[in-house]
Formats: C-alpha cells, sequence, structure tokens
C-alpha cells in the first residue's frame, strides 16, 4: 500500500512539474516567431519601398530635367508599376505591424503628397513648363521623400522597440517560469522526500539550467550555450525551442552592426553610453565623443564609383579598430561619417590632441584600385555633462562637425551652445527659403553697368534676393550658402533666369534701351545635363537673343579639364552666342589659367581692388595689370564697386571698359530699376550719378 501510494504522488508530482514545463516549452518556442517576425519582415518591406521610392524620384528628375529624353508615357506606365508594388508592400507592412498604426498612416501620407508633386511635374512638362517640373522636383519632391524616408525609419525603429519589449518580457516570462517550476519540485519533495531526488535529478535540474541559461541570455550573454538540446524528451524540446530564441536574439543584435565596415552603428553607441551610464554615478561620468566625417566622399563615390568608396570606409573602419583602447567605442553612423566614445576625465586640450591625433592616422595615403587616396576629414567634439540625454550628446558632436564645414579652413571645433542657435537659425531659414521657392518670393534685383567712357547704358547685372513675408529684402550672404548646402541652388537659378529674362522683354516692349543682363552661374548650374538647352529654350520663350545675356563665372567655376562637364557646357554656350565674363577677377586659385580654357568675352575686377584705388599705390600698380591683360586678350574690362568720382576718373585713365557700383545705381526692384531707367541720361553717367538709387 505504502508502494502504491509513493507511486501515485511521484506520479502526481510528475504531472504538476510536466504541466509547468510543457506550459514553459509552449511559451518559449512562440518567443522567437513573436521577437523575430516583426522587425524583420517591416524590416524587408520598408527596404523594398525605400528602393521604389528611390526609383520614382530618380526616374521623376529624369524626366523634369531631360523631357525629351524619357517620354512621359513610358514614365508614367513605370510608375503605374511601382504604385502597384507599394501597395502589396503596404500591405505587408499593415499586417505585419503592430505597434502604433500611426507611424504606417505617416510614411504612406507622406507617399501620397509625394504622388502629388509627381502629376503636378507631369502635367507641367506636358504643357511644356520644364522650368516649373525642374522646381517642383527639386524642391517639393526632394522634400518629401526625405519625409518618406523618415517616417519609414522611424516605422523601423517602433519594430525594433517593440521586439525589444518583447525579448524583455520573455526574459520576465522565463524568470518567473522558473520560480514556478522550482515550487512545483518543491511540492513533490515535500510529498516524496527521497523520490524527489530522482525527480530533481531527472526533470528540475535541466529545466533550472535552461532557465538560468535564458536568464544570462536576458542579461546579456550571447554565448550562452543552451545545455540539453541532445535529448528527445520534452525537456530536449524546452531546450532546442530555447536555442532557437538565443539564435534569433543574435540575428537581432547583428542587425545593429554595420555589415559593410563590421562596426556597431548608432543604436549600438547609444545603447552603450547608456549601458556606462547605468553603472556610473551621474556626477562622474565623464568623457567626450567625436563626429568623424570623410570629406569629399560623395565625390569620390561619383568619380570613381561605389566599390573604390566601400574599399575607402573599410580602410577607415580598420585604422579606427586599430586605435581603440579601453573605455573608448566607435561606431558608423551614416555614409560616410563615424562616432568614437571615450570614457575618462574630460580637457578640452586632450580632447583636441586625440582628434588631432585620429585625424592623422585616418589622412594617411591608402591604396585603392592602384591609385594612393588620402582621407581627409572634419570632426566635431562634444564634452560629457551631468544629466545630458544620450541622444542631446551625440547631436552636440554632430553640431560640432557642421561648425568645421561652416567654418572654411578649420577641421576640428568643439561644441558650445552658439552652435545651437545658429543651426536653429539655419534650419529655419531653410524652411522658410523651401517655402520661398514654392510661394515666388526669390527675385531678381538689377544693378546698372555703365560705359566708362561714354557713360551710356551697357547692362544690367541681375542679382538674387529674398522677398522675406517678415524681414523685407533679404541679400545673398543671408541665405545663398544654406540654399547651396541643401541642393536649392538649381531652383534659385531657374527662377532668375526666367525672371530676369522677362524683364529684359519687358524693358525692351517699354521702349528702354537695354543692351542686355548679365547673370550669376555656379559650377554646379553649368555641370548639370542639359542646362544649356534649357537657358535657350528660356531665351526663345522671351524672345531674346544668346547675345542679349551675359554670363558671369567664378573663378572657382573654371574647371581645368575640357572634358569636364562644367567645360564642356561652357564650350557649348559660347558656340551658341552667348558672352562669358569671368566675375571677381584676381581673387581665383588659378586665374591665368582660367582664360585659356574658353573664349572668355570679358574680366569683372573685384571691389576688393577697386574700393579706395586712389588713395593706394600698389593697388594701382596691380589693377593696371589686369587691365593692360584685357587689352592683349582684346576682352572687355568691368570693375565693380565703384563709389566715388576719384575711383572712376582713375579707372577711366587706366583703361577700364565698363563700371558698376553703388556709385552708378544700387541693386534695385524691376519697377525700380525702370524708374531709374526714365531719369537716366548718358550725361548723368558720365558725372557718376551718385544719388545712390533705392
Amino acid at each position: 500500500m505504502r508502494v502504491w501510494l509513493s507511486v501515485s504522488l511521484c506520479i502526481i508530482a510528475v504531472g504538476v512539474v510536466s504541466v509547468a514545463n510543457h506550459q514553459i516549452m509552449s511559451d518559449t518556442a512562440a518567443l522567437p516567431r513573436q521577437i523575430y517576425d516583426q522587425p524583420y519582415r517591416v524590416g524587408l518591406a520598408v527596404r523594398d519601398l525605400k528602393a521604389d521610392v528611390a526609383i520614382m524620384h530618380s526616374e521623376l528628375t529624369d524626366l523634369a530635367e531631360a523631357p525629351s529624353r524619357l517620354g512621359l508615357r513610358r514614365f508614367e506606365k513605370r510608375m503605374e508599376e511601382i504604385d502597384g508594388h507599394i501597395h502589396v508592400l503596404r500591405q505587408a507592412i499593415a499586417t505585419r505591424f503592430h505597434g502604433d498604426a500611426v507611424l504606417v498612416q505617416d510614411a504612406f501620407v507622406g507617399l501620397e503628397a509625394w504622388n502629388g508633386v509627381r502629376e503636378q511635374v507631369v502635367t507641367a512638362i506636358g504643357n511644356g513648363d520644364n522650368v516649373t517640373a525642374y522646381t517642383l522636383t527639386k524642391t517639393e519632391g526632394y522634400n518629401q521623400v526625405k519625409v518618406v524616408d523618415e517616417a519609414l525609419q522611424r516605422l523601423v525603429e517602433a519594430a525594433n522597440d517593440h521586439s525589444k519589449a518583447l525579448y524583455e518580457d520573455a526574459s520576465d516570462y522565463l524568470y518567473m517560469s522558473r520560480i514556478q517550476s522550482a515550487g512545483a519540485v518543491l511540492i513533490a519533495f515535500l510529498f516524496l522526500g527521497g523520490a524527489a531526488f530522482t525527480i530533481n535529478r531527472i526533470l528540475v535540474r535541466p529545466v533550472l539550467e535552461i532557465s538560468e541559461a535564458m536568464t544570462g541570455i536576458a542579461n546579456g550573454n550571447l554565448s550562452t550555450t543552451i545545455p540539453h538540446d541532445e535529448r528527445p524528451d520534452e525537456i530536449g524540446l524546452i531546450a532546442r525551442s530555447s536555442k532557437v530564441f538565443l539564435n534569433h536574439v543574435i540575428a537581432i543584435q547583428e542587425s545593429s552592426i554595420d555589415l559593410l565596415t563590421g562596426l556597431p552603428n548608432r543604436i549600438q553607441m547609444t545603447a552603450h553610453i547608456e549601458r556606462v551610464k547605468a553603472r556610473t554615478r551621474p556626477a562622474d561620468f565623464s568623457g567626450f565623443l567625436l563626429h568623424v566625417d570623410i570629406d569629399g566622399f560623395v565625390d569620390l563615390n561619383d568619380s570613381l564609383g561605389r566599390d573604390a568608396g566601400d574599399q575607402l570606409l573599410k580602410q577607415a573602419a580598420n585604422r579606427l579598430r586599430a586605435l581603440l583602447s579601453d573605455g573608448d567605442f566607435v561606431a558608423r553612423e551614416g555614409p560616410d561619417s563615424f562616432v568614437w566614445f571615450h570614457l575618462g576625465q574630460y580637457t578640452e586640450a586632450g580632447a583636441l590632441q586625440f582628434a588631432e591625433r585620429l585625424q592623422r592616422l585616418l589622412e594617411k595615403p591608402v591604396q585603392i584600385d592602384g591609385q594612393d587616396l588620402v582621407m581627409e576629414c572634419s570632426i566635431g567634439i562634444a564634452a560629457s555633462e551631468p544629466g545630458l540625454p544620450t541622444e542631446k550628446f551625440l547631436v552636440q558632436a554632430e553640431n560640432a562637425f557642421i561648425e568645421t564645414r561652416r567654418q572654411s579652413g578649420r577641421s576640428i571645433s568643439v561644441y558650445t551652445e552658439e552652435m545651437d542657435a545658429r543651426l536653429v537659425r539655419r534650419r529655419e531659414t531653410l524652411r522658410g527659403l523651401r517655402f520661398a521657392l514654392r510661394h515666388d518670393e526669390i527675385t531678381p534685383f538689377f544693378q546698372p553697368q555703365v560705359s566708362a567712357r561714354t557713360g551710356e547704358l551697357c547692362g544690367f547685372e541681375s542679382l538674387v534676393r529674398w522677398n522675406h513675408p517678415e524681414h523685407g529684402i533679404l541679400a545673398p550672404w543671408q541665405f545663398l550658402s544654406i540654399a547651396q548646402s541643401a541642393g536649392l541652388m538649381g531652383a534659385i537659378t531657374e527662377i532668375m533666369i526666367s525672371k530676369s529674362l522677362a524683364q529684359l522683354a519687358e524693358w525692351r516692349s517699354q521702349g528702354f534701351d537695354v543692351p542686355r543682363i548679365s547673370l550669376n552661374l555656379t559650377a554646379s548650374d553649368l555641370g548639370r545635363e542639359g542646362f544649356a538647352d534649357r537657358l535657350m529654350l528660356e531665351i526663345e520663350r522671351h524672345s531674346l537673343n544668346p547675345d542679349d545675356v551675359c554670363l558671369e563665372l567664378l573663378e572657382s567655376a573654371m574647371i581645368e579639364d575640357s572634358d569636364d562637364p562644367v567645360s564642356r557646357t561652357l564650350n557649348r554656350l559660347g558656340q551658341l552666342g552667348f558672352p562669358i565674363e569671368l566675375d571677381d577677377f584676381g581673387t581665383g586659385h588659378a586665374a591665368i589659367a582660367s582664360l585659356r580654357l574658353i573664349a572668355l568675352n570679358g574680366i569683372k575686377i573685384d571691389r576688393s581692388f577697386v574700393t579706395k584705388l586712389h588713395e593706394r599705390p600698389g593697388q594701382v600698380k596691380l589693377t593696371r595689370a589686369m587691365l593692360r591683360l584685357a587689352h592683349a586678350l582684346q576682352i572687355k574690362s568691368v570693375a565693380e564697386g565703384v563709389e566715388s568720382v576719384h575711383e572712376r576718373k582713375l579707372l577711366l585713365e587706366l583703361g577700364c571698359d565698363v563700371l558698376q557700383g553703388f556709385g552708378i545705381g544700387r541693386p534695385m526692384s524691376g519697377s525700380a530699376a525702370s524708374l531709374w531707367l526714365e531719369e537716366f541720361t548718358p550725361a548723368m553717367g558720365r558725372m557718376l550719378d551718385v544719388r545712390q538709387s533705392a
């Protein structure tokens, strides 16, 4: 009887433990699917979606810049195919993503807005309005693609965050399961005594060992070995399910590693700093961040190809990795940037010294495809502060790097609070500039040019201004560099060309004898495919001739390579009959060499040589030499910045052909220039009208 009672109690205990273990097994087996499925499925769908958006944007840009080369019908058919693919991906994301539905909606609202821009561009091209199409593409198109890209990135991050929450819940669950299992064993021990010892060895101990291994995984120990996975029973099934869970956790961990360089990414950098903070008292946490950016990486990718760029990044990562020591952590943050965290007592001098050492290491020549390349880099430094959020810490280092780009000649900057204020103003200016492009706030002002000898009007130079609704008329220095860095110069140039030519045509229709308009162009303008054709289209649209429009180029736009796209465009423009002048002559890097690249029609002597010319004998010699060079080449000379009678008289004696400056007339709106034209006479030009026209 006692034997049967013991057997019965043993069977009951085994049943209790088996039920508990079966529940652990079932939940553990389900965990990998829950954790792995969402971020990876969403990530794959988002990746495909990004690829489709990139294709749409690329083809739209090609269509806007060269409509004759990419037919509207083929383009629309291609877009319909991609739209169908995007619909499928949207369904996949909505099905797999179990987080905030608003994030999904944000991504596709951006796509719908982008499609609206696409339809406007196609309509504009169908109407023959290529300027509007190009402007929409470069402003609204780029902006909406950026919005979509950011929304998709938030979607992926939300999926990862949800997976992380599941991971943490799994850890808590397994911990509680271990307690429950241990409780079941304790009950069996109380009932069975000696029999419990055998049950403990057969069932409970393996379950506890598996549970301890899972707790180690939850604590971040991914090198943990799951025991008992070779057993054919339920214990073995639990162990094998736990092993699958471990493998998928490792896969999720590896998704935070940059596959090209093998370095952690920004997410891992953030997590590392948070871990360091967690085990350090706030008052004792000290260190600094370096934001390292490879200069000119995009140009290298364009000129040598993506493979060469990838090799360069791998070399940079290897050099950074070789410099790591205790307390250091390095991650790849962007396409051409890295972040370095150093834990230790911070001093500005020490951080600068370390940054210079890192810079010297990166800038050693590296051989790629038989070529010796030098990785020049810019570095921003930020120091840790008590209570400073990690994300803000990273942003400060990035802002310091941006400061190095703003201040030419500097390659290392240390973060200060003033940088934040400047970047806020910059972002506000950029946001306002995009609004200005959409709402016709960019406008030309016109400054007259007169003959130094006769005083007759030679033409007007068109100068860009921003008619800001709150701040009034803004000068180029207040926004043009921001526009250039944001890729908006193409749109601004197109607007300036269209409005300036329209104004010249209007003056002539009113009976004013305005010989020509001078337009300022940059290397990026000349490098755009089809620029010369679009300019000719505008000329014909306003019933003008190429010799009515003078093109002014900075010396920095002159490329000493006859096969460069810029040089080819310049030669094409010269062949079409456009007069070409070299602006700010004497201030560039290769002024004399530039003169042989193209048949120039004139040079403009920079105002720095003209201001108070009569008071600086040394400057007179330089100006005389430049004017003699122009005469020897039989090209026109223009002096800008003329403000006084003394300057005008001396320039005339030196043989200058054309004068421009406040002493002749200030830059003015089209309507103000019309009033100026009504009063202007050659006699006034010879006398140097100093009324300072508004």
